[in-house]
């Protein structure tokens, strides 16, 4: 192991070989968010020469050199405030809190790099799982109201078109506000889910005045989730990339559904219902999974629209509920199919022909 540098003895130990460390290491997190060329480029214009990678042994050196650093800068500071309490020298006290912050600052810089992983000990990205709460709490009565909802549009979806094109719209917009509230970054369930349903009731008044919306905010729905859903697929296996990205992704599918809504529009009710029904079966029974600590609940709605969550294929519990929508989707088909009433308008009762010749008031011919 090398020989660690000897701790500083001044005021301003280890200041500078501190800040060039947290240089490094935040040129080193650019870098590796450009692209080859980029870093090419610019080091050209700079007439950067790239130095030899820090081995693992050395990246822990420099870690414990700054945590040493750190050390020394606290006790040299405890040394000047003792000096300025016993000479009664408010400037050296001063100067001695303005050396201190900076030091913390820079420590601070330091080792928030290392903790994304970029420091001089690389660490790979691992995600987090942030499970539900334990007990009944507001989100499990959510997912009570969507299993119900489901059910409701696998059942007689077409049946009470009149009555749940309503509730489609709430369905829509509820979702719409849930990724609003992703992007605003609100985590919390009662607001979230406040905002969320306020958008949804918003949504479906519009309904009620004007029923080709919910076919134009279903067609964008559809096209906005199936790009999302491609996008989790993909954010599972890459490195973590920009928020925005997966707002732009939504946004053209959002487009180009609106632009297809005469399709959605043509296409049979039983079907619409009974893949949105499907949907939102599966996302509940991602959601049990998810409540059970079994997975990352990736189809539950709330996490759908979250851009840290992705879509783990990998998994069981996921292909299950992925099965379950499917299952769910074709059942509602047939369950329609078999309570559809008969088309065709019944015979009317032909009644008893009158006398033509006769006058008002004359009985029938027998």
């Amino acid at each position: 192991t090398p020989s660690r540098a000897p701790l500083p003895e001044t005021a301003a130990m280890g200041y500078s070989s501190l800040h060039d460390a947290v240089m490094d290491a935040s040129v080193t997190h650019v870098m590796n968010q450009m692209s080859t060329g980029d870093v090419d480029a610019a080091a050209s214009n700079a007439g950067y020469v790239e130095s030899a990678p820090v081995s693992e042994e050395e990246g822990y050196d420099q870690l414990r050199d700054s945590i040493d650093e750190q050390i020394a800068a606290l006790v040299a500071t405890k040394e000047q405030v003792n000096q300025a309490e016993a000479t009664n020298d408010p400037a050296l006290l001063k100067a001695a809190s303005a050396s201190l912050t900076a030091s913390l600052d820079n420590s601070t810089a330091f080792w928030e790099v290392q903790t994304e992983g970029d420091g001089p000990v690389p660490v790979p990205y691992e995600r987090v799982i942030v499970y539900p709460c334990e007990g009944f709490c507001v989100t499990d009565l959510m997912a009570l109201v969507v299993l119900a909802t489901a059910l409701t549009f696998i059942t007689t979806g077409e049946k009470l078109h009149k009555y749940l094109i309503c509730a489609m719209g709430m369905t829509i917009g509820t979702f719409a506000g849930l990724f609003y509230c992703a992007q605003l970054g609100i985590e919390e369930d009662k607001p979230k889910w406040s905002v969320s349903l306020a958008a949804g009731l918003a949504l479906w008044i519009a309904v009620m005045f004007v029923e080709s919306i919910v076919f134009n905010a279903l067609s964008m729905g559809i096209g906005g989730g199936v790009c999302m859903i491609g996008y989790s697929v993909v954010i599972q296996y890459i490195p973590p990339q920009p928020e925005y990205y997966m707002f732009i992704t939504i946004g053209v599918g959002v487009v180009v559904g609106y632009f297809c809504s005469n399709i959605v529009k043509a296409a049979a009710l039983k079907v619409i219902y009974s893949v949105m029904g499907g949907f939102l079966t599966g996302s509940c029974v991602s959601y049990l999974f998810w409540k059970l600590h079994m997975t990352q609940g990736d189809l539950w709605l709330d996490n759908l629209v979250s851009h840290g969550v992705g879509l783990d294929l990998s998994k069981w519990q996921t292909l299950t509920c992925v099965g379950v929508m499917v299952v769910a989707s074709f059942a509602g088909v047939m369950i329609q199919n078999a309570t559809a009433k008969k088309g065709g308008k019944k015979d009317d009762k032909k009644k008893p022909a009158k006398d033509e010749e006769a006058g008002y008031g004359a009985t029938d011919k027998k």
